[in-house]
């Protein structure tokens, strides 16, 4: 399903694919939230992260300590309203 769910959202505009984003956002917890906050930071780093030698975003983020942390840090409240 996720494959179909890529190549449904590649055919989208720019903008209806931040709309898209946005909507989604808005039913994401606050675990999500963490993890869409830590993702687009360090997609933002010009480096790639060297303890994350091989791993995507998503795997690094769920191994180890790094998601325990996240589920106990509260997000910032001005993303959640």
């Amino acid at each position: 399903e996720m494959q179909h769910v890529n190549q449904w959202f590649g055919f989208l505009s720019d903008a209806e694919k931040t709309a898209t984003l946005y909507t989604l956002l808005q039913h994401s917890s606050q675990v999500q939230i963490r993890f869409f906050i830590h993702l687009l930071q360090e997609m933002r780093k010009p480096k790639p992260n060297p303890l994350n030698r091989g791993k995507s975003a998503v795997q690094f983020f769920f191994s180890s300590r790094v998601y325990h942390s996240f589920c106990k840090k509260k997000a910032p409240k001005e993303l959640l309203h």
